[in-house]
């Protein structure tokens, strides 16, 4: 899903913080926090505070363009870019960190597996791991 088409559909209007934003996500299928992409952009020239870009996450976010991932009991939260296939995310239980799992293959059979058991996805997939030693 285009971010912009979700934004249209939800009367969101493109402010220069949120085109900022959306153009870090169209970037990346990376999951980033807010921090990173507060990074990104001053790396570009963009002069936004963290204040904004949270603003921005928030709206776009509030549109379904992209969608919140948050590891429970770490205080982190994530974004992802909202795709037609659901995500796939590894979750490091050591660290707290959120990895995308890039693996269209395996989403599209994921999601075939369970409209054939009779239900819909409600949201993207979480796998707990750790690292190995």
């Amino acid at each position: 899903m285009e971010i912009w088409e979700a934004c249209r559909r939800r009367g969101v209007r493109p402010t220069g913080p949120r085109l900022a934003v959306a153009r870090v996500f169209a970037e990346t299928e990376d999951l980033l926090d807010v921090e990173t992409i507060w990074r990104r952009l001053n790396v570009e020239g963009a002069s936004l505070s963290r204040t904004a870009i949270y603003r921005a996450v928030k709206d776009l976010s509030n549109a379904g363009a992209i969608r919140v991932h948050a590891v429970a009991g770490s205080g982190r939260t994530y974004f992802q870019k909202h795709t037609e296939l659901p995500p796939i995310s590894l979750v490091d239980i050591d660290q707290g960190d959120i990895i995308a799992l890039n693996a269209p293959d395996l989403a599209a059979r994921i999601g075939s597996a369970v409209k054939n058991a009779g239900y819909d996805l409600a949201g993207g997939m979480e796998v707990r791991v750790t690292r190995r030693r």
